[in-house]
């Protein structure tokens, strides 16, 4: 009796073992997955990834290595089929920044599929989550980021992307104000003066005043703005200068964007040839 219930003790012990997401034999795999995700180590990460979900089918950071990899090769719907996934799942993150992560992957697949409602709500939790918040955990207005590098960093993301959905709306000027707060950390500049240059190249003056003639109608601030010709060249060129002097920044979003790039030079090889 005593013999049976010493293997039926070791048996579900087993079992608690395998299971556990805090195990050291888990933790070290997802430590070998993400080594090997870093290394860019494709194939062996599939392998290990898919290994480790049989055992652990509720591993969010092996869900967002593998909704990583096929974001990284622009399978977005497949790779939003594991971020979507994850977010249902209560099992925590082996490590402190997953959650964060996994909100700005989701926003960048909504961005680049052009579905921006949806972005706006995923940017909202990101930026709910950096921001100082008051006693009672309301979100302080104005408020700076977090202190430490990993909050920070997703907190100039999220207005990273509102520029962008801003620049979308054909709302320049609420797109300066996200971008111009990233610019003072230095957050994105060489993409956000690319994405600058990029929407004055696109749109004619006509445009542009009649943006501002809206926007004045809800905003008292913006009513003495000119956009002459000779005053958007004056940017296009400013910004321009600034996007070939500026260091490239990592960013996921937007970072091989060719199109941009060839619109935008194209532009001024014409213009100095006037």
């Amino acid at each position: 009796m005593k013999l049976n219930i010493f293997f039926l003790s070791l048996f579900f012990a087993t079992i608690i073992a395998k299971e556990s997401y805090q195990s050291a034999a888990y933790r070290l795999k997802i430590s070998d997955l993400y080594n090997l995700y870093d290394q860019k180590k494709v194939s062996d990460t599939l392998n290990l990834a898919n290994g480790i979900l049989v055992d652990h089918p509720q591993s969010r950071d092996t869900l967002l290595v593998l909704g990583n990899i096929y974001f990284h090769r622009k399978f977005y719907d497949l790779a939003l089929n594991y971020y979507l996934k994850n977010l249902d799942l209560k099992q925590n993150f082996l490590f402190n920044e997953g959650e964060l992560e996994l909100l700005e992957k989701i926003t960048s697949c909504y961005l680049i599929k052009k579905k921006f409602l949806q972005a706006e709500k995923y940017i909202k939790q990101l930026l709910y989550k950096t921001s100082v918040k008051d006693q009672y955990g309301q979100v302080v207005k104005n408020s700076l980021p977090y202190s430490d590098m990993i909050n920070k960093k997703y907190y100039y993301e999220a207005h990273f992307f509102l520029g962008n959905i801003f620049l979308w709306k054909k709302d320049f000027y609420s797109a300066q104000e996200k971008f111009n707060l990233c610019l003072k950390e230095n957050y994105y500049s060489k993409l956000i003066y690319l994405l600058l240059s990029h929407y004055l190249v696109i749109h004619n003056v006509a445009e542009l005043n009649l943006q501002i003639e809206v926007n004045n109608k809800t905003n008292s601030d913006k009513k003495n703005i000119e956009f002459s010709p000779k005053k958007k060249l004056e940017m296009l060129k400013y910004y321009y200068q600034r996007y070939i002097k500026t260091q490239p920044t990592v960013n996921y979003y937007l970072l091989k964007d060719d199109d941009i790039v060839r619109r935008v030079n194209e532009y001024f090889v014409n213009l100095k040839k006037k």
